[in-house]
């Protein structure tokens, strides 16, 4: 029986090795992970009726794979709504609340942008389409669509709250590809939006794996996926282990094999108990530096490529609050902060207003990001510090100054990749160096997709690139 190795047990990992399972019934599926519990970033924390996300909060409905996934986990009747509320958003910027409006590309007519803004931002089919295929900033491409006070005063501050990232460095073509593909076939994104609209209202309602393109998560967190897929029979889950070297196997490792595999052949996996591991095909889904470190003796071109990437530190701020402090909230998602005003604080997600059963009855929790591309030496401080900073900016941006009943921080040095102007040929040339290197598959975040979905579909194909790879190869008997 053929084996693949997948090395991370997070929730591309674990999609990776779920995919392969279906695919396949003759492939030893073996899952080492360096942590004593799956779900890597994907992580729930359920503490005296807390419910705390130490990393992603949700999930946006939009893949139908996804969809499907979820209901082959044995997850549809989990799933949870947001609630109404989220639908309510807010930017804070000059010392005030602005209301957004919807998909973050408007707020309440002159507000945040003034009646100019407003104007520019709803003249964007007249913009005409670009020409060429030069990479474009995230920034830029807003700019010249929208306007000037929509990239400055909503794009840079949304960047911050979704990649902890910089607008002006990040690529709109790789963080938002449909951004440009509208612009290319219909000339406007509006145009566009308003016709995928129309198409939508189209879909097949019966169709089970249809998206409901609505925000999800689970009752007890987005780590309920990646520990539902990691109770699959077929799937050996080895917590714990921490991989040091991958490289070609050879007839001098095959006598140190741990069960199976074929002499000559495949891949030799070491690890720090000492063992070596053989895979007839190997999927890395570790964060991206690890990847690198990995690939850095078996393919290092693709490990210098993504070794630039960069991948900046977060850090998450769980605090729960009594009744007194719950009703000074406002109701909504939370807040996007704004770098022109002093306050370090990305965002703030009022996570009771989103998801039900988040704090104990009467109480009230939210969850506070700091860190990101522009002031990383954040997760240099104690917790102490960290704790006194998120009272100080929550008391500036919402005047909450009641000290919370409950506080959770998580510490995360590499939390989101940028795919910054360039990621396009660190990604064709990370992809080309894999091809020389047959049976090995790179699945997570690194190239293709930050957010909850993307990663978990990144996992998924690579599962079945994995089996497909086996297949062909014919070891599978």
């Amino acid at each position: 029986m053929a084996r693949v190795v997948v090395i991370g047990a997070g929730v591309s990992g674990l999609a990776a090795a779920h995919a392969v399972a279906r695919e396949s019934d003759h492939i030893e599926i073996v899952v080492l992970e360096r942590s004593e519990e799956v779900g890597g970033r994907s992580t729930s924390i359920r503490e005296d009726g807390w419910m705390v996300e130490a990393g992603p909060g949700g999930y946006l409905d939009t893949e139908s794979g996804v969809v499907r996934l979820v209901r082959e986990a044995g997850l549809a009747d989990r799933q949870v709504a947001a609630q109404a509320a989220a639908a309510r958003r807010f930017i804070y910027r000059g010392g005030r609340l602005h209301r957004l409006g919807p998909g973050l590309l408007l707020p309440t007519p002159g507000s945040l942008l003034g009646p100019r803004g407003v104007l520019r931002a709803m003249g964007e089919p007249l913009v005409a389409r670009r020409v060429g295929d030069r990479e474009e900033s995230i920034l830029d491409f807003c700019r010249r669509r929208f306007g000037k006070r929509i990239a400055h005063r909503i794009a840079h501050t949304a960047m911050l709250g979704i990649f902890a990232g910089d607008a002006a460095r990040l690529s709109v073509d790789a963080c938002f590809p449909e951004l440009r593909k509208m612009e290319q076939e219909h000339g406007s994104v509006i145009r566009a939006g308003l016709a995928r609209r129309r198409a939508g209202q189209h879909e097949g309602a019966e169709d089970i794996d249809v998206p409901t393109r609505k925000l999800a998560s689970f009752r007890d967190g987005l780590q309920e996926l990646p520990r539902a897929l990691a109770a699959n029979p077929r799937i050996d889950v080895r917590l714990g282990v921490t991989v040091t070297d991958l490289r070609p196997a050879n007839a001098a490792a095959a006598g140190s094999e741990i069960g199976g595999g074929h002499a000559g052949g495949g891949h030799a996996i070491d690890t720090t108990d000492g063992q070596t591991l053989h895979a007839d095909a190997v999927i890395l889904a570790t964060p991206v530096q690890a990847a690198a470190r990995l690939l850095s003796t078996l393919a290092p071109v693709a490990a210098d490529l993504l070794a630039d990437v960069p991948v900046p530190p977060v850090v998450v701020v769980g605090l729960g609050f009594d009744a007194a402090a719950a009703a000074r909230f406002p109701v909504g998602f939370g807040v996007l902060v704004s770098r022109e005003d002093n306050v370090r604080m990305l965002g703030c997600l009022w996570e009771s207003h989103i998801y039900p059963e988040r704090s104990p009855d009467d109480c009230f929790l939210a969850r506070a990001m700091f860190g990101g591309r522009l002031d990383p030496a954040v997760i240099d401080l104690d917790d102490a510090e960290i704790l006194a900073l998120a009272r100080a900016n929550l008391q500036t941006v919402l005047g909450i100054d009641n000290a919370p009943i409950f506080s959770r921080i998580s510490r995360w040095p590499g939390a989101i990749p940028q795919y910054e102007i360039g990621h396009g040929t660190i990604k064709a040339g990370v992809e080309a160096e894999l091809e020389r290197h047959p049976g090995v598959f790179l699945a997570g975040d690194a190239l293709e997709g930050v957010s909850f979905p993307k990663t978990a579909m990144s996992g998924v194909r690579q599962g079945r690139r994995a089996a497909s790879y086996l297949r062909s190869a014919d070891t599978t008997g």
